[in-house]
């Protein structure tokens, strides 16, 4: 299996329940796990499920991708876009994935002994050109699930470019 972001912190709470994953590669969960990254409040999810509940999916977008760190200009830009519709349709999905990432967004160390009961070998990616904060979170996951190993790709951001990406995956997968 193969996850990204929100979706790699998912699967690590399936391999963690037991869901039968052979192996699991996982590229940037968004924790924030120190202090080089300020917190994100624990009432975000409750904040966007307000929004969706009121029907304002535009603002909600909007919203999320200003906690994770999208600047002001590109969001305007964005919602001029095409894609933006299909983001507003996919909006009451945000306070799930939220409510996943949140608490370990606090800038907290990762409890003990919270991914001990991941089974699946694993491969967890970080991007050589992402934040601190995002760097230092995947190398905390890799040290906290038994049988993982951590892998940086250099000149990569949190946007998955497939030419860097997909021989990682290959021989992880293949071997």
């Amino acid at each position: 299996m193969f996850a990204a972001s929100s979706g790699a912190a998912l699967s690590l709470e399936a391999a963690r329940a037991g869901l039968p994953i052979d192996r699991l590669a996982l590229y940037e969960a968004p924790f924030i796990l120190d202090d080089t990254h300020a917190p994100n409040p624990l009432d975000v999810p409750q904040q966007l499920q307000d929004l969706v509940d009121c029907g304002r999916h535009s603002e909600a977008v909007k919203r999320f991708m200003r906690i994770v760190g999208l600047p002001a200009p590109f969001v305007g830009l964005m919602r001029v876009l095409p894609a933006w519709k299909t983001m507003t349709g996919l909006a009451h999905t945000l306070p799930y994935d939220l409510s996943i990432v949140v608490p370990h967004q606090q800038g907290e160390p990762l409890p003990e002994g919270r991914y001990a009961d991941v089974g699946p070998e694993t491969l967890v990616i970080a991007g050589g050109k992402s934040p601190e904060y995002m760097r230092n979170a995947q190398a905390r996951i890799a040290e906290a699930v038994p049988n993982a190993r951590l892998e940086t790709l250099a000149g990569q951001t949190h946007m998955i470019k497939p030419k860097p990406t997909c021989p990682v995956l290959t021989r992880f997968f293949l071997r």
